[in-house]
C-alpha cells in the first residue's frame, strides 16, 4: 500500500483526498483482478486528460471501465494498458468518456484486441484533429 500511496501522490499529488485516491484504486484493482499500480494507470490517465481529478472523477472512470470489461473483449489491466494513448485525444475533441469507454467496448473482439483498438481509435481521432 505504501508503494500504492507514493504513486497516487506522484500521479495526482498530495491532495487531501489521497488515501481516498489510494483506497479506490485499491478496490477497483482486486475487482477488476488488476494490480494498484494499473488502477491508478487508468484513472490517471482518464481523468488527467479530462481535467478533474477528484474522486468523483476516479469513480466515474471506474463505473466506465468496469461497463466496458462487461460489454466488451477486453480485461481491466488491458484496458488499464491501453486507454492513455486514446484519452488525451478524445478530450481534446470533447469526446465524452462515456463515448471513449463505449469505443472500447464495441471494437475490442470485433477489430482487434485492446492495444490494437488503442491504436485505430488514435489514429481515427488524430485524423479529426489534423484532417488532410
Amino acid at each position: 500500500m505504501a508503494g500504492g500511496l507514493y504513486q497516487v501522490i506522484s500521479v495526482f499529488g498530495d491532495t487531501n483526498q489521497s488515501l481516498d485516491l489510494l483506497a479506490l484504486n485499491a478496490k477497483a484493482a482486486t475487482a477488476g483482478l488488476a494490480t494498484t499500480r494499473e488502477a491508478i494507470d487508468l484513472t490517471s490517465a482518464v481523468t488527467k486528460a479530462y481535467n478533474d481529478t477528484s474522486k468523483e472523477a476516479v469513480k466515474r472512470v471506474y463505473d466506465l471501465a468496469f461497463t466496458t470489461v462487461r460489454l466488451g473483449a477486453t480485461t481491466f489491466p488491458e484496458l488499464a494498458a491501453s486507454i492513455g494513448r486514446v484519452a488525451p485525444l478524445a478530450a481534446k475533441l470533447n469526446v465524452s468518456q462515456e463515448e471513449l469507454f463505449a469505443g472500447f467496448a464495441a471494437l475490442t473482439g470485433v477489430t482487434g484486441n485492446t492495444a490494437e483498438v488503442s491504436t485505430q481509435l488514435a489514429a481515427a481521432l488524430t485524423a479529426l484533429l489534423k484532417p488532410s
